[in-house]
């Protein structure tokens, strides 16, 4: 009494099809889980301080030179300070640090972004590479997160390069007190 079940050529086809669509997505997101891997290694090889020692010509220690170039670096602002030591820095002051994170924050929208907010707060709001800083670290005590990643999470790489990118290269590296 035991029947046999037959395969048409049919049931062949969805079987292969199936598989060949499972097989696809998990490819997709294995792929995409590496490639996530391999961005986020880059990052944080391209964040990682590049100092240089300087001699100085007043003391026989050496001093580390800050990396100008990473001016959304957390720890920029504290490596600016023991540049120019004894004197200080200008920064923003947390209010205004907070307002402008709170700016780049509601630009963000679901279907249309406000980069003209952005570019005018890189291109006027801020004097130099320092209150970038603040503005950097202002932003992860609001929202725990990085400012330059989230700048990324929306703009195109053209936007950011001509809201972002070119106007913080062309701002002062500090300004002394």
């Amino acid at each position: 009494m035991d029947k046999e079940i037959e395969i048409t050529p049919t049931t062949w086809w969805i079987i292969g099809g199936a598989s060949v669509a499972v097989l696809g997505i998990g490819g997709y997101l294995w792929f995409n889980k590496y490639q996530k891997n391999k961005a986020q290694e880059k990052r944080m090889v391209s964040r990682t301080p590049n100092f240089s020692k300087e001699s100085s010509s007043e003391a026989s220690s050496t001093r580390q030179v800050p990396n100008w170039e990473n001016p959304f670096d957390m720890g920029y602002l504290d490596d600016v300070a023991k540049w120019v030591a004894p004197k200080s820095i200008e920064i923003i002051d947390a209010t205004k640090a907070e307002e402008l994170a709170k700016k780049l924050k509601q630009s963000k929208g679901v279907f249309n972004d406000e980069e003209e907010e952005v570019a005018l707060i890189f291109k006027k709001e801020l004097k130099d590479k320092a209150q970038v800083a603040s503005l950097s670290k202002a932003f992860w005590k609001l929202y725990k997160k990085d400012l330059w990643e989230y700048l990324n999470s929306f703009l195109s790489k053209k936007e950011l390069h001509s809201y972002v990118t070119m106007p913080v290269k062309r701002l002062p590296n500090y300004t002394i007190k």
